[in-house]
């Protein structure tokens, strides 16, 4: 059974708040009896705010505006007790803990909003269960509406993607962002039944004011408040830690660099979260992703979205077959800047919110800072190919292949002065970094490279053929050929030099535009020169 809690929190509470209410009901203290025989509820509802009595708020007919992000959005209380949220001022009566974050599961029904005269119901609670009303249709910009409807023809011939049969309940994944609200409004004027779910995936530093939860969280719930739908918190902290951050920890500390991301979309948001999502009765997931679907059941396939500046096929390159048959991405026909004018169309309160960057747990902080809580500082010589020793690193764990910031060796007067430093390589022996002068040092280019892991999306490549890869994310698609495949191991040999192949990441293969799956690049790639 699910519980929204309200009122104060109990250091917060004064002693005469746990007296009974003089006429004996559930309702708020100051409840004033009234004769019998007059009808309805034995007391008299206390003076409501100006917004209207409680009684006139469960049969609303129009639904307020929505509000800005960063206007009246309530305040978080650092204070509270076991680590709830408060959704308002302290000025404007008790407020609302709507969601323990250290709980699962939690929901915030449309009808149920926090503030002044607020009382706490349990979810199961059939009386007067009133839905806000959905936010009224407007109609689509004209170049959307051919976007959507006249969808491009792909590479390989395939089928579009099946829609989704008409009034299904999709789940949809709300981090806070322009994106997913989006989602949720699109699919909502479609006619589908929208649940929105905010999932929580760390909790180590919810108090840090450089993590971007709390503020997250109150954007869906302005989100919510906008379109009218229901909205829940799920924590998945635990499962984030065991499949997710243990890998991300123990790669770096072996000297490769992981993209937890790519991890993430498939252990947690459609595994975890699908089987979730599955839970609550509903018939596909949708996220803010920018990619395509297409294929029938047993087929389907992964493609690049309309958009190359944001394609993120990349990131869901290990998903199966499963995962996709009840995903949904419908932002894969937009592009960036057409998803912020439907946003401010449709009058959404994050339509000018900023996309967020980096990895998601670590948020705005330095990411030195980050990774020394967790892993131990192992200073070392910093030397050149031929072994002079240019400088010492703080840690073979902090750099990357291919970086140039943070070395602390420009300017030496035994090297090209004007000619940048970049990391090279890791001897992991000896806890050596090996950096080089020169964007385009031989050592930085490699045309051969390695990878294991794999995982195909549908069917694996075929040894010999001509694909086009993307070493990292953003990166122009290279031309290549398989010149090596088993069930373990694959070996690409692109046209030209690839630029600073960073073992850890992942190699993705693409046959036009279908995204076909990858592996994880290991560190014996051949270099150029």
């Amino acid at each position: 059974m699910i519980t929204i809690y309200g009122g104060s929190p109990c250091h917060e509470r004064r002693k005469d708040s746990l007296e009974t209410p003089r006429c004996g009901c559930r309702r708020r203290r100051g409840c004033r009896q009234v004769p019998a025989g007059r009808g309805g509820h034995r007391c008299r509802y206390p003076l409501q705010p100006a917004r209207g009595s409680r009684r006139t708020r469960r049969v609303v007919a129009q639904r307020r505006a929505p509000r800005d992000v960063r206007g009246d959005r309530a305040p978080f209380r650092a204070g509270s007790p076991a680590g709830r949220l408060s959704l308002a001022p302290s000025d404007q009566g008790p407020h609302l803990s709507a969601f323990c974050l250290h709980g699962r599961g939690y929901r915030l029904r449309p009808d149920r909003r926090p503030g002044r005269g607020y009382i706490a119901h349990r979810l199961d609670d059939t009386g007067g269960d009133i839905r806000v009303p959905r936010a009224a249709s407007q109609p689509l910009r004209r170049s959307v509406c051919r976007r959507l409807s006249e969808r491009s023809a792909l590479s390989s011939g395939t089928d579009q993607r099946v829609p989704a049969p008409a009034m299904s309940r999709i789940v949809v994944g709300l981090s806070g962002g322009v994106d997913s609200a989006v989602t949720a409004w699109l699919l909502q004027r479609q006619g589908h039944e929208v649940v929105g779910v905010f999932m929580k995936n760390w909790e180590a530093d919810q108090d840090d004011p450089d993590c971007p939860i709390r503020q997250d969280f109150l954007d869906v719930l302005a989100i919510g408040d906008a379109l009218g739908i229901e909205v829940e918190l799920v924590n998945f902290s635990r499962e984030y830690q065991e499949r997710v951050f243990a890998y991300f920890l123990s790669e770096y500390e072996a000297g490769r660099t992981p993209n937890p991301d790519i991890l993430c979309n498939s252990e947690i948001k459609f595994k975890a979260f699908l089987a979730h999502a599955l839970s609550l009765k509903a018939d596909f997931l949708a996220t803010g992703h920018y990619a395509r679907l297409a294929g029938g059941p047993g087929n389907r396939q992964l493609l690049k979205a309309v958009d190359a500046n944001k394609d993120q096929s990349y990131f869901l390159y290990r998903l199966a077959q499963a995962q996709i048959a009840q995903a949904m991405f419908p932002l894969g026909e937009l592009t960036k800047p057409e998803v912020r004018d439907l946003a401010r169309q449709a009058g959404l309160p994050v339509a000018e919110k900023k996309d967020s960057t980096g990895i998601c747990f670590i948020g705005e902080r330095p990411f030195r800072e980050f990774l020394q809580r967790y892993l131990p500082i192992q200073p070392g010589s910093m030397r050149t190919p031929e072994g002079q020793v240019v400088g010492e690193h703080q840690g073979l764990m902090y750099y990357t292949l291919g970086q140039r910031k943070g070395l602390g060796i420009g300017g030496r007067r035994d090297a090209q002065a004007d000619v940048p430093w970049f990391v090279a390589g890791k001897d992991m022996l000896r806890n050596e970094l090996v950096v080089v002068q020169g964007h385009d040092h031989p050592l930085l280019l490699t045309l051969t490279v390695n990878a294991t892991d794999l995982h195909w999306i549908e069917m694996p490549p075929g040894a010999g053929r001509r694909y086009s890869a993307k070493t990292r994310y953003r990166q122009q698609d290279a031309a290549c050929e398989v010149a090596h495949l088993d069930a373990s191991s694959i070996q690409l040999q692109f046209d030209q030099p690839q630029w600073a192949v960073t073992p850890g990441q992942s190699v993705v293969l693409y046959d036009g535009d279908i995204c076909l799956g990858g592996g994880i690049i290991s560190g014996n790639a051949i270099h150029a020169g």
